[in-house]
């Protein structure tokens, strides 16, 4: 059985996250003590485990529509130059948001594996 505090401490994160995780139902349902303490068991804490790898860093996407609006902005004012050096680093940004994920992927599936 793990407090709040033990799944937060364990994932690096900070409790308000673990609670915010079970606000928005992301996790299963806690059951709580006869003093209204949540009690977590290894489930919650795989659960939490795997919303960390899939949130870790910025939400998914987020670089790549901001490289995507930066050649938009080169575009209206005509900077096909800038346009163009945008896109190569947008193509960049894809690529390394692809490797980032399938690493997550990975851990994600050798952390359900083990179970």
């Amino acid at each position: 059985m793990y407090k709040t505090s033990d799944i937060a401490t364990i994932t690096g994160i900070h409790p308000n996250t673990v609670r915010f995780y079970e606000k928005l139902g992301l996790i299963s349902p806690v059951p709580r003590s006869e003093k209204g303490y949540r009690i977590f068991d290894e489930r919650h804490l795989i659960q939490v485990k795997v919303l960390r790898c899939i949130f870790l860093d910025d939400w998914p996407g987020e670089a790549i529509r901001r490289a995507s609006m930066n050649i938009v902005e080169a575009l209206k004012v005509w900077d096909i130059a800038t346009a163009l050096q945008c896109s190569r680093l947008h193509q960049t940004i894809i690529e390394k948001e692809r490797e980032k994920t399938m690493e997550k992927a990975r851990e994600i599936e050798e952390m359900l594996t083990s179970l």
